[in-house]
């Protein structure tokens, strides 16, 4: 078996939402207000019409401030949900995954990841319903990566 624990901060919850911003829709969208906002901005500059300014500061808001104000609303509320301290656990097993956060579980299948990627910091397991597992190397507190390479798609 395999174990992971961490505490989910402010930090990486935040870091989580900007990581996922780049793919799917969400990337879409993310391209979409960027380039409405440039062409706000012309249009403004073009115009004279301080109308397509006000525009283009809806369209920033929406392309990168809106995404970090829910991410924080969102921790600050889940955090007051687990008592003042969110800890996860992952178990991964031969055929199971499990995460417990607090008093939620969530229960996945192995043949559920759909692939893998993985940095100096962490390995992410992608699910077949489009969520994401963050196993961070530095939190391992029981098992052996190397037997769990095969599962985890590595």
């Amino acid at each position: 078996m395999l174990v992971n624990e961490y505490e989910v901060t402010e930090k990486r919850y935040i870091q989580w939402t900007y990581e996922s911003r780049k793919e799917g829709k969400k990337l879409f969208f993310l391209i979409f207000w960027s380039v409405f906002t440039l062409v706000c901005l012309g249009m403004s500059a073009l115009s004279h019409d301080y109308l397509f300014v006000i525009v283009a500061l809806y369209c920033l808001y929406r392309a990168v401030i809106r995404d970090y104000v829910l991410a924080k609303t969102f921790y600050r509320k889940s955090l007051s949900d687990h008592g003042g301290k969110w800890n996860r656990r992952i178990t991964v097993s031969q055929d199971d995954i499990v995460i417990a956060d607090g008093k939620v579980t969530v229960n996945y299948k192995s043949s559920d990841i759909i692939r893998s990627s993985q940095n100096d910091e962490r390995i992410r397991l992608h699910m077949k319903d489009n969520n994401s597992i963050r196993l961070y190397n530095d939190s391992f507190v029981e098992g052996n990566i190397e037997e769990y390479q095969d599962i985890l798609k590595l």
